[in-house]
């Protein structure tokens, strides 16, 4: 099992760094990658779970939630190549909408993943293809005034900068110009033909991922400690899976604490709000915040309610454990909010709702630190965002 020690991430994150605004600046307020998943311990934890009881899980996980998930990934990004391809055969608004639709899709879809980004997402820090973030807008805009074709070749040549969801962001929304002056921007040809070049890599990223889950890692996930070919034993990949699934939560509170100026506000450190930075908010141009942070929880809930911890629980009379986290769930679930667009409602000083989601993604990561972590066995491994 590979695990991607944090310091490549910072000479990865360093080597791309460029001057410029918000995008090209990498911030405080990126929460971690994948490949900044927590560290395992050394030594085979002590759970109590037992092999069966693991083996049970870890296939209800692969094949109810993370098989299925990269499925839907793959599906929903060969949708974004055609979409694109579409519209820039006809550039209208009808088909430029189905493009940002399809986009949407794509990237929630990925947001679910992060409760199970481990092994082949991994290896060679390959999630950093689907999501690198901050934008580097000067290595986009360099590619975009080459005079050589865009193709996915000279996207991948470019490195992870250029790629995935936040570079096709950038060529499909910008809040400072109305829909119809965007759409006009893809008039000139380059925009298009990167903006296929980027959804068609995206597609071939996806279908990489999905064909080395499957067979190979989910059988690997389904007979741990029974000669798997990735883990040596049943706690190993338990271990390993469930303290992914703890990042993933700390990744959704995280993706709003910088932004809402948590936890000076929470401390009474800043009661005018001052230190509240919209701009500071994960995919902040399309307003795409919150549906990431709600795909985000959501990966995290299937991993615990399709994947069997929750009943497993129950089955070791933990009922009372297991209602808390569903009730947590409902409650995130039940959260209105003004519109779908988090950086404007922080920009209008709305922050209820916004508060109330962060509380509800506080309170997880701590039942599944203080609670669950300990009923199950699992030692958490250091996690250098948990200040909790």
């Amino acid at each position: 099992m590979k695990l991607t020690p944090t310091l490549s991430t910072l000479i990865l994150m360093l080597s791309l760094t460029s001057t410029g605004q918000a995008d090209d600046l990498a911030t405080p307020a990126t929460p971690p990658t994948a490949t900044e998943a927590v560290s395992t311990p050394a030594t085979a934890p002590t759970l109590a779970v037992s092999d069966e009881d693991i083996r049970a899980l870890l296939t209800a996980m692969t094949d109810k939630v993370i098989v299925p998930t990269y499925q839907a990934l793959e599906a929903h990004t060969q949708t974004l190549a055609t979409a694109s391809q579409t519209f820039c055969t006809k550039p209208d608004l009808a088909n430029f909408n189905s493009v940002k639709a399809a986009w949407s899709a794509a990237l929630s879809t990925w947001q679910q993943t992060d409760a199970f980004t481990i092994g082949p997402a991994l290896d060679e820090q390959f999630d950093f293809n689907f999501y690198f973030r901050p934008i580097k807008k000067n290595l986009v805009n360099t590619v975009l005034k080459s005079t050589e074709p865009i193709t996915p070749e000279i996207l991948k040549k470019n490195g992870v900068g250029v790629q995935g969801f936040a570079a096709l962001e950038y060529l499909l929304f910008e809040r400072d110009q109305s829909e119809a002056d965007v759409l006009n921007r893809f008039t000139h040809s380059k925009r298009c033909e990167y903006l296929v070049a980027a959804s068609t890599l995206l597609h071939t990223h996806s279908t990489t991922l999905l064909h080395t889950w499957t067979p190979h890692f989910s059988d690997a996930m389904k007979e741990v400690g029974k000669g798997s070919t990735e883990f040596v034993t049943a706690p190993e990949a338990f271990n390993v899976v469930m303290n992914r699934v703890y990042q993933a939560a700390e990744n959704a509170k995280l993706k709003l604490q910088p932004a809402l100026g948590q936890p000076a506000f929470q401390a009474g450190l800043d009661p005018q709000r001052e230190q509240v930075k919209p701009y500071q908010l994960e995919a902040w141009r399309s307003g795409h915040t919150l549906a990431n942070t709600k795909a985000t929880l959501l990966g995290v809930e299937q991993m615990l309610v399709a994947g069997g911890v929750l009943d497993w629980l129950k089955q070791q009379d933990k009922a009372l454990l297991a209602g808390e986290f569903e009730s947590l769930f409902q409650r995130i679930k039940a959260i209105e909010f003004p519109s779908s667009d988090l950086f404007a409602q922080l920009e209008a000083r709305d922050f209820k709702a916004a508060d109330a989601l962060f509380n509800e993604a506080q309170m997880l990561t701590r039942y599944y630190k203080q609670r669950l972590a300990s009923t199950l066995g699992v030692s958490l491994g250091f996690n250098e965002n948990d200040g909790d």
